[in-house]
């Protein structure tokens, strides 16, 4: 029996992201191996200074304190009740549930790096940053593979820019094999001329869950539609049409995971629910990578929001977009204008799981082959 060590998103307080990890741990697993999950040192971005970076952990070391006081005396709001509630969730359940150890960094015999936005190097998230680990570069191993790894919104244009074109092509030439899970990332390899380079899609989609959700029938009595979406990202032309919708079809609104201050129901729930509740759904409105992929394995008519990244803001485009034509949706794509209308189309699901079968064993070989 072999070890193998992850390196991905676990510690990021994202639904997506801990689907992703146990999704691809399971699958590892599957092939009679061991999994463990190595932790990776945080790393300034490239685009602040070390003294921005140490004041903004620090700033978001003390304001999660302030939370916990204040939730003492019951003076949070309800939006700061949610973050405290939902990081609470994370700290007790989830990290066990993965088995992840804090400063885990055993040797093992491979190293998978992946899923999720592992390679996106040069966004300005201070829990991220450009960090060379997660390349696995300060890692003990006698392989190092990558599966379905994402560049995000990182593009070549941009690793030219930031002239780091070099440490780039060092550290994915270090593999032994690269698994993308989108075109971007793909372009990225080529363009520094990495061999082994192949694409898979997201573990959360090519991994079976129907046995593992936990059904939320009984959690909301009337029928309802999901926005999943990130804080204070849904705009007002958006919120007014999803508002007008629900109300037109006598849907309530439930938000899980981004507050949504405009929704019947802000909650939240372990991951295993929330398939759950994606499952019993009417419809879903989000402007996520993994929202869509959620709303795809339960088979619900959705909507999703593309957006692109200008003046310093997070885009999702590279990702999405080539989520839904490798899928045969880019017909969900939606704007304030027709998410009404996209959301009373059906979904030709038997296409998409005819994709989705021919992908699972491009998945299963790949990493069989590679363990």
């Amino acid at each position: 029996m072999k070890i193998v060590g992850i390196i991905s998103m676990q510690r990021i307080y994202n639904y997506g992201s801990f689907l992703q990890a146990y999704a691809l741990k399971r699958m590892i697993e599957k092939s009679g191996n061991k999994v463990i999950f190595l932790d990776y040192k945080v790393e300034k971005p490239r685009n602040i200074s070390e003294a921005s970076f140490m004041n903004k952990r620090m700033k978001q070391k003390i304001r999660l304190f302030i939370y916990k006081i204040l939730n003492i005396f019951h003076a949070l709001n309800e939006e700061q009740q949610h973050i405290l509630a939902f990081r609470k969730m994370y700290d007790k359940n989830l990290y066990e549930r993965l088995g992840v150890s804090k400063k885990c960094r055993k040797p093992v015999d491979t190293l998978v790096i992946g899923s999720d936005e592992v390679f996106n190097c040069l966004q300005s998230n201070i829990n991220v940053g450009f960090s060379k680990e997660l390349f696995g570069i300060g890692f003990e191993y006698k392989k190092k593979i990558s599966y379905a790894a994402s560049f995000g919104n990182t593009t070549i244009e941009k690793i030219d820019k930031e002239k780091v074109t070099t440490y780039i092509k060092k550290w994915l030439r270090d593999f032994d094999s690269i698994s993308v899970r989108d075109d971007n990332s793909l372009k990225i390899c080529k363009e520094l001329q990495v061999p082994n380079v192949c694409k898979n899609l997201d573990p959360v989609l090519m991994y079976d869950f129907k046995n593992e959700i936990i059904d939320q029938k009984t959690f909301i009595k009337e029928p309802y539609m999901i926005v999943y979406a990130y804080a204070n990202r849904i705009n007002e032309n958006e919120k007014n049409i999803i508002i007008s919708y629900a109300k037109k079809n006598n849907l309530a609104l439930v938000s899980v995971g981004g507050y949504q201050k405009f929704c019947d129901y802000n909650i939240v729930l372990s991951p295993l629910e929330v398939l759950g509740l994606f499952k019993n759904c009417s419809c879903v409105v989000t402007d996520t990578f993994h929202g869509s992929i959620l709303s795809i394995i339960n088979k619900k008519k959705f909507a999703v929001i593309v957006r692109t990244s200008k003046t310093g803001n997070y885009g999702n485009s590279e990702k999405i977009d080539d989520l839904l034509r490798t899928l045969k949706l880019t017909d969900q794509v939606a704007n304030y204008k027709n998410i009404e209308e996209i959301l009373k189309k059906e979904i030709n699901y038997d296409l998409v799981d005819t994709i989705i079968e021919k992908e699972r064993k491009k998945a299963r070989d790949y990493l069989e082959y590679n363990l």
